[in-house]
């Protein structure tokens, strides 16, 4: 997973199994987290929690009304 500030800027690239951890030790400034692979409750619970504005992914379980964080997939290009 990539993880980007405002400006598109690549903060970390992190295998998502390490997301969460690399979240919680970057604290603030996380704009996108864009991903190879499904977006699911547990990445927007914690995504929700760092106040990143987007996600992108190729795949989503979560409905694009049942977060305030911006879901794009392949299906949106």
């Amino acid at each position: 997973a990539y993880i980007l500030d405002e400006n598109t800027k690549v903060l970390g690239k992190v295998p998502t199994s390490e997301l969460s951890s690399t979240l919680e030790n970057i604290g603030s400034g996380v704009f996108a987290i864009v991903l190879d692979g499904t977006i699911d409750r547990n990445l927007v619970s914690v995504a929700e929690k760092a106040n990143v504005q987007c996600l992108v992914s190729m795949d989503s379980k979560i409905n694009h009304n049942d977060t305030k964080i911006g879901i794009l997939t392949k299906a949106d290009f």
